[in-house]
């Protein structure tokens, strides 16, 4: 098992990162409970992000992720934290100009000092251009399992506040792997476990120029007003759940 601050030296310097898993693996906990470390450790103090999160005595401004223009026009040292993330890069739309906001994160990503963190249940599903980039992948499993039903098991690991999860960690830019037991008990009420993120609005403007150059100008403004509405659709929902995760906290904290 490797120490967590040497994981986390390593990870420092990866880039893309994915938790991979089936529903019920702990692959979401797993990433924000992730975030929450590495944004301390590299004093990140900007995380955006598609679920509501909210880390205690940290001083982190946080920030919808609703649109793919987001990938285009990203500040330094920041995070993103990109749950389920295969509705947004899935592999059958790989040679469709709406995911070509991949091609302008992935070269700039390195440049910025930024970290895309996600999750994801079959990684085979993602677009090409994602893969090649993805430089760790993560899948965790709680060490013990209480029950053949998720929901049942999760009531009893409450019960026993047992969040106990080997992490196997492969590095694809090194060819090695590792592996680490970590409690993610402490994370749990970080993030709300039923918030369903929006997919994200293809608002980069690469697709939105490619609308106007081979379709047309109609469409594209359509397109812009249709993204106008999703997104405050989306960021409304976001914020909401945030109002309700930070009250949940402080319940938590008295």
């Amino acid at each position: 098992m490797i120490p967590l601050l040497e994981l986390l030296d390593i990870l420092s310097s990866r880039f893309v990162i994915v938790f991979v898993g089936e529903w019920g693996s702990g692959k979401t906990l797993s990433m924000i409970s992730y975030v929450r470390l590495m944004s301390e450790y590299l004093d990140v103090i900007k995380v955006i992000s598609n679920v509501p999160l909210f880390f205690p005595n940290r001083e982190v401004e946080y920030s919808p992720l609703t649109g793919t223009k987001q990938f285009t026009e990203l500040s330094e040292n920041t995070i993103i934290c990109h749950d389920e993330l295969l509705r947004d890069i899935d592999s059958r739309n790989a040679l469709n100009p709406a995911n070509r906001f991949l091609t302008s994160f992935c070269t700039s990503f390195r440049k910025m000092k930024v970290q895309e963190v996600g999750t994801i249940q079959y990684l085979k599903m993602v677009d090409i251009r994602f893969d090649d980039v993805l430089q760790i992948i993560i899948f965790p499993k709680f060490k013990n399992k209480y029950h053949k039903k998720v929901s049942e098991d999760m009531k009893i690991r409450l019960q026993k506040k047992d969040f106990y999860v080997i992490w196997t960690i492969i590095d694809k830019k090194e060819n090695k792997s590792y592996k680490i037991e970590i409690n993610l008990y402490p994370f749990i009420n970080m993030y709300d476990t039923n918030f369903i993120p929006e997919k994200l609005s293809v608002s980069h403007g690469e697709y939105l120029e490619w609308l106007a150059m081979s379709k047309s100008m109609k469409l594209r403004d359509a397109t812009i007003e249709q993204n106008e509405k999703h997104e405050k659709l989306a960021r409304g929902q976001w914020y909401e759940g945030m109002k309700l995760l930070l009250e949940k906290n402080t319940h938590v904290s008295q």
